[in-house]
């Protein structure tokens, strides 16, 4: 296991990530925050506080939860480096998951919700004394 040296005052480049419910044939950075974030709608807080939203791509409605990581957890953005290594590139704090056809998106529905929250439970048991 590879440990990554990380300090919250010292690095401070932070993304936003989102989670999309099917392919895009492109890889590389993108403008995320001038043609797809800039269009997102809250449309109300469930009951962990997590941000329902409600956005469009190509025409097609989206809509998703903005899930919060817990106040301790941090999620990495890394990349390999010529050396094998890997390079931090950013972090985050939340994580938008979006889905198609599923108005009434909630926080017990989403997977990636419930898939971080049965990780990071299981990560305290292998990891506690």
């Amino acid at each position: 296991m590879e440990n990554i040296g990380y300090s919250d005052e010292n690095f401070t480049k932070t993304s936003e990530v989102h989670l999309l419910p099917f392919k895009i044939q492109y890889t590389g950075e993108a403008h995320v925050k001038s043609f797809f974030s800039s269009s997102i709608t809250l449309k109300n807080v469930d009951d962990q506080k997590n941000e329902i939203v409600e956005n469009s791509f190509r025409g097609r409605p989206l809509n998703g939860l903005n899930i919060n990581l817990d106040k301790n957890q941090n999620g990495f953005i890394v990349k390999d480096n010529e050396n094998k290594n890997h390079e931090l590139v950013s972090v985050f704090k939340n994580v938008y998951s979006w889905h198609l056809d599923e108005p009434n998106v909630t926080s017990d529905k989403d997977l990636f919700n419930k898939t971080k929250n049965e990780w990071f439970s299981i990560s305290k048991i292998i990891h506690s004394d």
